[in-house]
């Protein structure tokens, strides 16, 4: 082994477990589905979500990634989100890793996008992991 590592062995993933997924949505509200975590399965990885508002009045919005479905853990609910000001035409990002994402053996749950907003604002999502064995 190389000097200053002691022990350390890389974990090895089979490439069907790879596991990723994205999406762009714009002038919409509707709760987007961009990856679907199997039933039984954890997904671990990495979520960037990014927002644009390009509205000539005054608004706030944000773009929130949410997990979706029955006993998914997380609960239902927001695991990053990014907030936008009035007409902030340069795009917010935001990055979160490591996170991870169970499906219950019953039932498989998604990784979903959500604008606060529907006109002149726009939202992305991409997420990059692995399925544990």
């Amino acid at each position: 082994m190389p000097d200053g590592i002691v022990g350390a062995v890389p974990a090895k993933t089979h490439p069907s477990n790879n596991l990723c997924g994205g999406v762009v949505v714009q002038n919409s509200t509707t709760s987007t589905a961009f990856l679907t975590i199997p039933a039984g399965r954890t997904w671990r990885g990495t979520i960037s979500v990014c927002a644009a508002n390009n509205r000539t009045t005054a608004a706030h919005g944000d773009t929130r990634v949410v997990t979706a479905g029955t006993n998914a853990v997380p609960a239902a609910d927001t695991i990053l989100a990014v907030a936008v000001s009035f007409r902030d035409t340069a795009a917010t990002v935001s990055t979160l890793g490591p996170v991870s994402v169970t499906a219950p053996a019953g039932n498989a749950v998604t990784l979903n996008l959500v604008n606060s907003l529907g006109t002149t604002y726009s939202g992305s999502a991409s997420a990059v992991g692995e399925l544990l064995e």
